[in-house]
């Protein structure tokens, strides 16, 4: 178990930790004496996004400093302790860092495969496809031009671990891949987690799709009023053989709470890592 830290909406409190030592240091000796005291096995960095040429200047301070304060630690413990970090789909937000940076410090990188299309987006796209698709108009976008792009900069396969969703996002429109209207409402029903999206389709007359494009299912709601874009059994079954025909280290969720089932197991999770064993990883 490691301790994750930063996350979305962070990016200033980190630019500020990095812009002074002893700020560095006091953040430093904190995260190392919780990792301690906790004997956790390390730590995630979550800077979203060192995005710049100074902000990756502060990320490779930060990182430096963590993994040589983890690799004492570890000796004192008899074990390696592991640093890692999540990074955007989108590998330009990480064009100013480093290689050296990223292969010196991580021991593997968390690839955020989610969150390609949303309420943002000027189209229904699928928010997390494996494969891109057709009807994608603009820049074409896909875990799978994602984890390459990362694998074309330099950074190995076995280094990377590949998101899954356990949610889904909602577009208020009647078929997948329409365009978004900005002025209109918000959709009535959210998406949400797995658990919800799963009783939409099986207490509410929502219809689940395949989109054998993409290898991803979509929700589309009984009045035609909107569809989701989510990941179930199928799909994160499909996305982990994939992850593992391609020599990744493996793949990681987000969050995973949002596939609890009211019996208590976690449906996609637990297909996840049923694939992976059958394969003997």
């Amino acid at each position: 178990m490691i301790v994750s830290l930063g996350g979305w909406g962070w990016d200033k409190q980190f630019t500020a930790i990095v812009g002074r030592q002893e700020s560095l240091d006091r953040f430093n000796d904190a995260v190392i004496a919780i990792v301690n005291e906790y004997d956790y096995d390390g730590v995630d960095v979550d800077w979203e996004y060192p995005d710049n040429p100074a902000k990756a200047v502060g990320f490779d301070k930060l990182c430096r400093r963590l993994r040589g304060e983890l690799g004492s630690l570890g000796k004192k413990k008899g074990r390696r302790m592991v640093e890692t970090m999540a990074a955007s789909a989108n590998p330009s937000t990480l064009k100013s860092v480093e290689n050296s940076t990223l292969l010196d410090t991580m021991d593997w990188i968390n690839v955020m495969t989610y969150d390609y299309a949303g309420d943002w987006s000027s189209q229904a796209g699928h928010h997390s496809p494996l494969f891109a698709s057709s009807k994608q108009t603009g820049t074409a976008y896909s875990t799978e031009l994602s984890m390459k792009a990362f694998v074309k900069r330099g950074i190995p396969a076995s280094r990377l671990a590949v998101g899954l969703p356990l949610y889904g996002r909602t577009f208020a429109v009647s078929q997948p891949y329409a365009r978004l209207n900005k002025s209109s409402r918000r959709p009535a029903v959210r998406g949400g987690s797995y658990r919800n999206i799963d009783k939409l389709i099986n207490e509410k007359g929502w219809v689940r799709t395949w989109d054998d494009e993409t290898k991803n299912p979509w929700a589309i709601a009984p009045d035609g009023s909107a569809v989701i874009a989510y990941d179930d059994i199928e799909s994160l079954s499909v996305k982990t053989e994939w992850a593992m025909k391609q020599s990744f280290r493996g793949v990681f969720f987000w969050q995973i709470s949002d596939d609890q089932m009211p019996d208590g197991h976690f449906s996609l999770q637990e297909a996840a890592h049923k694939k992976w064993e059958q394969a003997g990883r």
